[in-house]
């Protein structure tokens, strides 16, 4: 029942009410009640349900319908509707005879009026003891008209944005994946700075129509939280990854420290959660030219299984002012105007993030010093799937190698892509490269039939629009002969509601273009046959545990040495902001490795320099740092005697200089088998620095080097 209804269903009642009182007051006149129904700011009409006359009828009615004169006594289809010599077919008193307690509620259309009316009509006695019948009417048009218009535009609107969505991010897949090839075999570093510029524009393109896409999805209430089964260090090597990469070009530290004692398994919306992290790293590296940015993420655990994963993110940038502080999180909301204006975006990342942020039950909080940065803080809670931690060295440091591999090849296992365009089909091919699995290419939805009925494909990606028979009407067909076929699709229309459309016909997935490398593989993980997939060697699958836990001494080593010196200077300068970040990744850092002491002593000082208490923080803080000094020298005692044992190995530099020179799809694989390898001898850390950041010139003249010298 609407709330209009039962509103007319409460205002018969309690005229009911007052038929009653009226009705047992002997002194009380018919011509009483009338001026009370008159009085009623709506049209209202009382008739003989036995003949259709008309008891009474109030002037805002009859001024409605035109009625001139007296009408009473007269037959109310005669009046109140067009060309009627008889009772209405749906006359209401039809259904009040079989129950005369029913309160009927229903809507008009005038063919007299033109108009739109709600109407409630129900059986009452009238004073004189007979039982009548009375109708309540509200005209509606204009509402009505109203709610048709809004319901017009927003499915034009949704119109247009599909079709901006498809006719944007179908260049874009081209665009930004034939750049992702071209850095795969481009070894020239000016080739491949020109290629890095036009892939991150197209990032940033990317960036904004998904932006605007959100937006519409919430203003539209159609918003998903659709929480899964998800991997937390997977996660977090994703979300670092992607910042390390854009800040490859910067003079910005990024600052690494995870709780290693949060669940590894965790329940939530992951998709949602990796946005809500990027978009304020992202805010951070677009407002940090120099200093660092710090990112943190501790987890409280609750009763039970639940997890509150407390994110924070520091950054040195320009900060944000007092005034300011409330504009953060508004649709286009740009602070400071003249300090941002040369820095992209479109100011509704934060406020999207807000929005999913709430959505998911959490909380996000944000504290700035203009001209010194900005703290967020963001608290999500999360169901625990597994409470296994995070295994040691899981979580990639923010000194550690990484380029992008597959996790597995598929050699046996054999994929279809369809597309219309053969710059997507070249992209998708290349895209699939590393998992050197077999890849069939079709042009059409006719194509691909004809494919499925001469192979057997442990996969399909399906383009959703395509001239002819479009990727739906194609899949509904192969569905016919192959029901247990994974049909993917693939598609440039992000909007609301485009999911559940798949879904419901046929397909068991979808991909959105331009295709993501990191989805890809998920996608590849996910529904390529377990038994056809074979872990790559050298990946974190399958590392020994012992020496997992040596390369990540190796990164506490170095990264330790650092921080000494920085937090020395944050004293001199009393900078205690700055200090306090340094020490909290300590506090982490050395708990990784299990050195609880030191993790427990840079708990006290950080909690000692938040709480202001500098006394406690210049007292201790030298004998901090000459007990970590101790652990450091320990830990470089060890890895000495590792690398002693294991000395660097000529052939290992020969293949990985082979490998950067030709970088074909077969490289990628020794490029990472080399660096794991090298991996922690000092000699190779320089090498491997600038393959991570793609300097691959440098490297090479540095391996000639240590080739020379070697011979």
């Amino acid at each position: 029942m609407t709330l209009f209804a039962a509103f007319l269903i409460l205002l018969l009642a309690v005229l009911a009410v007052l038929f009653l009182r009226v009705n047992r007051n002997k002194n009380s006149s018919i011509s009483a009640l009338k001026n009370i129904l008159s009085s009623i700011d709506t049209m209202i009409y009382v008739t003989d349900p036995s003949t259709g006359r008309i008891l009474f009828i109030n002037n805002l009615m009859k001024q409605h319908y035109g009625i001139e004169g007296n009408c009473i006594g007269k037959l109310c289809y005669k009046i109140l509707q067009k060309d009627m010599d008889e009772k209405c077919e749906f006359c209401p008193c039809f259904q009040l005879d079989k129950d005369p307690s029913k309160v009927i509620v229903w809507e008009e259309h005038s063919p007299l009026t033109h108009r739109i009316y709600r109407n409630a009509d129900r059986y009452i006695h009238w004073p004189d003891g007979k039982t009548v019948h009375i109708q309540h009417s509200t005209d509606m048009t204009e509402l009505i008209h109203a709610k048709e218009l809004a319901e017009q535009n927003s499915k034009a609107k949704s119109a247009f944005l599909a079709r901006m969505s498809h006719e944007i991010r179908t260049p874009m897949n081209a665009i930004i994946g034939m750049s992702e090839l071209a850095l795969r075999k481009s070894t020239a570093k000016e080739v491949r700075n020109e290629l890095l510029t036009i892939k991150r524009s197209g990032e940033n393109l990317l960036a904004i129509i998904n932006d605007i896409l959100d937006l519409s999805k919430i203003e539209s209430g159609k918003l998903e939280i659709m929480p899964r089964e998800y991997c937390f260090s997977s996660l977090i090597n994703d979300v670092t990854s992607i910042i390390k990469a854009k800040l490859i070009n910067y003079d910005v530290d990024f600052d690494i420290s995870i709780d290693n004692k949060i669940p590894n398994g965790l329940f939530g919306d992951e998709t949602r959660v990796r946005q809500v992290l990027l978009n304020v790293l992202d805010n951070a590296v677009k407002y940090t030219k120099k200093g660092f940015i710090s990112f943190s993420v501790d987890g409280d655990m609750n009763d039970g299984d639940m997890l509150n994963l407390t994110v924070a993110i520091t950054d040195t940038g320009i900060g944000i002012k007092h005034e300011d502080k409330t504009k953060v999180f508004e649709n286009f909301g740009r602070v400071d105007p003249a300090a941002t204006q040369n820095i992209e975006g479109t100011g509704l990342g934060l406020a999207i993030t807000k929005t999913l942020v709430d959505a998911m039950g959490g909380v996000i909080d944000v504290k700035s010093e203009y001209g010194k940065g900005t703290t967020f803080t963001i608290t999500l809670p999360q169901k625990i799937h597994s409470h296994e931690p995070v295994a040691m060295g899981a979580i990639r440091s923010s000194g550690e190698f990484t380029i992008f591999s597959a996790k597995f090849n598929a050699p046996d296992a054999r994929i279809l892509v369809v597309d219309d365009i053969k710059t997507n089909l070249s992209v998708a091919e290349g895209l699939l490269l590393p998992y050197k699995t077999h890849v069939d290419l079709a042009l059409s939805g006719e194509d691909a039939i004809e494919a499925v009925k001469k192979n057997h494909y442990d996969l399909l990606f399906m383009d959703h629009m395509m001239p002819g028979m479009n990727g739906v009407e194609a899949t509904k067909l192969i569905r016919e002969s192959a029901k247990d076929l994974p049909i993917i699709a693939l598609t440039a229309n992000a909007v609301s509601g485009v999911k559940e459309m798949f879904f419901e016909n046929g397909f068991n997935d979808f991909l959105s273009k331009p295709i993501d490398i990191i989805k890809l593989d998920t996608i590849l993980e996910k529904w390529i046959p377990k038994e056809k997939q074979v872990p790559v060697a050298g990946t974190n699958h399958d590392m020994d545990v012992s020496e997992n836990h040596l390369r990540t001494l190796a990164v506490f080593y170095k990264d330790g040495l650092d921080r000494i010196e920085k937090i020395k200077k944050c004293l001199e300068n009393e900078d205690y902001h700055l200090y306090t970040v340094h020490i909290h990744a300590l506090k982490s850092a050395s708990a990784n490795v299990g050195e609880n002491n030191i993790s427990l002593a840079a708990k006290a000082l950080e909690t000692a320099s938040h709480h202001g208490n500098l006394e406690y923080v210049k007292l201790h803080t030298p004998r901090f740092l000459a007990n970590l000094q101790q652990v450091l020298s320990n830990i470089n005692t060890r890895l000495g005697e590792r690398g002693e044992k294991k000395p660097v190995n000529m052939e290992t530099l020969v293949k990985l200089k082979k490998a950067l020179e030709t970088l074909d799809p077969e490289s990628i694989d020794v490029i990472n088998n080399s660096a794991n390898e090298l991996h922690g001898f000092a000699q190779a850390e320089d090498i491997l620095q600038h393959v991570l950041g793609g300097n691959y010139d440098e490297a090479l003249a540095m391996i000639d080097k240590l080739i020379k010298e070697a011979s």
